[in-house]
């Protein structure tokens, strides 16, 4: 569990990063004339977001999948 615990601590670590730049952001009020860094930001949240439910699937394994609701007139197919 050191593997995960350390990669989640990276994790936690890339996010308060972004959330410092967002913040910096946010205080230059509008001032950032044609500064690209409102998409990097953007285009780095994404990144985050997916690696973030990459990891939750991992984390969960086959216990993370019990039930799943279809999408055919909401069945739920029990898988466990």
């Amino acid at each position: 569990h050191g593997d995960l615990a350390l990669r989640i601590a990276r994790f936690d670590a890339e996010i308060r990063a972004l959330h410092v730049s967002v913040l910096r952001l946010i205080d230059m009020d509008g001032d950032i004339g044609d500064s690209a860094l409102p998409s990097v930001l953007k285009i780095r949240g994404s990144e985050l977001q997916a690696r973030l439910s990459a990891l939750m699937v991992e984390v969960a394994g086959d216990h993370g999948l019990v039930r799943y609701r279809g999408w055919d007139h909401g069945v739920a197919i029990d898988l466990g």
